[in-house]
């Protein structure tokens, strides 16, 4: 095979020519390197511009949210301090479920008041055009006794409904105690109830419009 050039002539190239490999080499390196800095940054820009708008979102929320607490401050002390709203008094509450147990003789009553939270009231289903959510702060309330009849827990519920605040019974599951096909004959805890309760903190007879 005949070559284009005296082999001589091709001997003095090869530093030229494994120069130019190694500077091609090294430049298809660096734009490899510099177009995925580039696509790094690109993603980078982005999120920092979404956290952007996520931080200004919440500053303006929070700006809302100061001029509504600035606006209804001194209304909201003067309902707390009426007993409108506010914590609701555990103690009492438990003081007056055992005093119910012990004057209508029930079985022991296993009370757990968990830490309040905020709720959201429904719209009726049928408003066409529901408001802004309202949220009222509620603790739940669990409650499990052994029943003899039904009865006891309708009547434990009936009283709640009457104590300070608003209880709003959510459910309420009966189980029996007893073995299957087992008649309730004897004059003992047939049933076991567990119920969940919602207790609003706030007065059922809220002061008149004209004392604030």
């Amino acid at each position: 095979m005949k070559l284009p050039l005296p082999k001589q002539d091709l001997l003095l190239l090869r530093p030229t020519l494994i120069i130019f490999l190694v500077v091609l080499s090294l430049s298809i390196a660096a734009y490899q390197t510099a177009t995925s800095y580039q696509q790094s940054s690109a993603s980078a820009l982005r999120s920092a511009q979404a956290s952007y708008q996520q931080v200004s979102s919440s500053i303006e929320q929070i700006e809302q949210e100061e001029s509504t607490v600035v606006r209804y401050i001194d209304r909201y002390q003067q309902m707390v301090a009426r007993g409108v709203i506010g914590d609701g008094n555990r103690l009492q509450l438990i003081e007056q479920l055992s005093s119910l147990r012990q004057r209508s003789r029930l079985y022991p009553i296993n009370i757990q008041i968990r830490e309040s939270s905020e709720v959201a009231v429904s719209y009726p289903p049928e408003d066409p055009l529901p408001g802004d959510p309202v949220f009222l702060r509620a603790a739940p309330v669990s409650l499990v006794m052994a029943l003899l009849h039904e009865g006891d827990l309708l009547q434990v519920l009936d009283a709640m409904l009457m104590f300070p605040g608003l209880l709003q019974p959510k459910r309420c599951l009966i189980k029996s105690m007893g073995s299957v096909g087992e008649p309730f004959s004897s004059v003992t805890e047939n049933l076991e109830s567990s119920c969940e309760l919602l207790w609003y903190n706030l007065a059922l007879i809220p002061p008149t419009p004209e004392e604030f």
